[in-house]
């Protein structure tokens, strides 16, 4: 019986470690300039919002530009729930360029291809499961 609990232990160990990656394809790329920048929300407190205190940005990953078709692996993410905003930095501000109402002048999309209407898109609309052998998404970029 003891050798039951310390092979239990060592699993439930086991997969608490398990890192997970997500392959995201990007379409709609419009020019090679600049770079797509993905970042990797988890959870909702913070959704989109970098300076709140409850913001998890798991991983923002970065690519060149091309024009057309990106594919982009985000690694080490924990099993669970990930929410995506992709923008084409065409200008290299280091963040997405936008005007009244939360109006984006770059390219942007978000997971799910969800599209937001007068702001930004709820989480839960946005929101991907990202499982423990690893998972896919496909965005196409919006341009003004």
């Amino acid at each position: 019986m003891a050798s039951l609990g310390i092979g239990l232990s060592v699993m439930s160990i086991h997969n608490s470690a398990t890192s997970a990656e997500l392959r995201v394809t990007i379409t709609g790329i419009q020019s090679d300039l600049g770079e797509i920048e993905v970042q990797a929300f988890e959870g909702e407190d913070g959704w989109l919002k970098e300076d709140h205190p409850g913001t998890k940005i798991t991983r923002t990953s970065a690519a060149d530009a091309i024009d057309g078709v990106l594919t982009m692996t985000i690694s080490d993410l924990t099993p669970g729930e990930y929410a995506l905003a992709i923008y084409h930095d065409e200008n290299m501000s280091g963040e997405l360029e936008s005007g009244f109402m939360w109006r984006p002048k770059e390219g942007w999309a978000f997971s799910n291809n969800t599209k937001p209407r007068f702001g930004p898109p709820s989480y839960t609309k946005a929101r991907l499961r990202v499982l423990d052998y690893g998972s896919t998404a496909s965005v196409r970029l919006e341009y003004p």
